[in-house]
């Protein structure tokens, strides 16, 4: 039962992304689900990932993008994580939207993602807000229905000087 792999210190870069990981899995008893299902822990950090690489894992047509830091805890199994991360985004983009810098907390279980106490400053205003947007982490392709899944909900509230959220669109 003491049969675990670390990671210790690993660090991954492209030019200016960095990935900083460490932690350990307990790969499953049975060799079919060696990988799949062994419980992982992991802790790290994120210096200027270019989120534009996660569009293929939202299932909405609208396009992301900015450099995230952040710190992250990864739990769980790789075929059903659980993530919770501090978010720091700079130049972050939602389809039209523009923005200076986004930050915030980010939870993942379930196929269920948490966006919470978020601050988005723009060149007009300030935002704050939270949601739930459903999201396919698993990298098994598991049978997911996140597509299907009706749960879209979003608070955003803020001081602007100009129409920012509506302007893009008209």
């Amino acid at each position: 039962d003491n049969e675990k792999i670390e990671y210790k210190n690993i660090v991954l870069t492209k030019g200016k992304q960095k990935l900083f990981v460490k932690g350990r899995h307990h790969p499953h008893k049975a060799f079919e689900n060696l990988y799949r299902n062994g419980n992982i822990e992991l802790i790290g950090k994120t210096e200027n990932f270019d989120i534009e690489k996660l569009n293929n894992y939202i299932p909405i047509s609208l396009n992301i993008d900015g450099n995230l830091t952040s710190k992250f805890m990864i739990g769980g199994t790789p075929e059903n994580p659980e993530i919770n991360l501090i978010l720091d985004i700079s130049n972050p983009q939602f389809d039209k939207i523009y923005g200076e810098n986004l930050t915030g907390e980010f939870s993942y279980k379930n196929e269920i993602s948490k966006l919470e106490n978020l601050n988005l400053k723009t060149n007009n205003g300030t935002y704050i807000g939270k949601g739930i947007v459903p999201l396919n982490l698993n990298i098994f392709g598991k049978n997911s229905n996140y597509y299907t899944n009706p749960i879209l909900d979003f608070t955003f509230s803020g001081q602007t000087t100009e129409f920012e959220f509506l302007t893009p669109y008209f």
